[in-house]
C-alpha cells in the first residue's frame, strides 16, 4: 500500500511539474497580441521636434528608447542588461524608457527600485 501511495504521489508531483512547464512554454509560444492603437514604424522614421523638445532632447541627440511592460516577463528579465547599457553609454546616448502603464506607483517603483528613469 505504501509503494502504491508513494508511486501515485511521485507521478502526481511529476505531472504537476510537467503541467507548469507546459503552460509556461505554451504561454510564450503564442503570438503577442497587436495593440488596438498600433502604428507601424519604419526604420529611419523620425520623432517630431515637438516631442523631442518636450523631453528636453535636441534634434541631433542619439536616443535609445526602451519599451517596458510590467506584465511581460521578458521586460523584467532584461532590466539588468538595460541598466548595464545605461552605465556603459550614458555619456554618449540619451536613454528613454517608455513604460506601458499610467499607474504612478509603478512608475515611481521602477524609478527607485530599478534606477531606470
Amino acid at each position: 500500500m505504501r509503494i502504491i501511495f508513494a508511486s501515485l504521489l511521485t507521478i502526481s508531483i511529476l505531472a504537476g511539474i510537467g503541467l507548469i512547464f507546459w503552460q509556461q512554454e505554451w504561454q510564450f509560444s503564442r503570438p503577442t497580441p497587436v495593440p488596438a492603437n498600433y502604428s507601424n514604424v519604419q526604420s529611419g522614421d523620425s520623432i517630431s521636434n515637438e516631442l523631442l523638445s518636450s523631453l528636453n532632447l535636441q534634434e541631433n541627440d542619439q536616443i535609445f528608447i526602451h519599451f517596458y511592460n510590467f506584465d511581460c516577463p521578458c521586460s523584467r528579465f532584461n532590466i539588468k542588461e538595460f541598466q548595464n547599457l545605461v552605465i556603459q553609454f550614458e555619456s554618449e546616448v540619451k536613454f528613454l524608457a517608455v513604460l506601458e502603464t499610467i499607474d504612478k506607483k509603478k512608475v515611481k517603483s521602477i524609478n527607485s527600485e530599478k534606477n531606470m528613469i
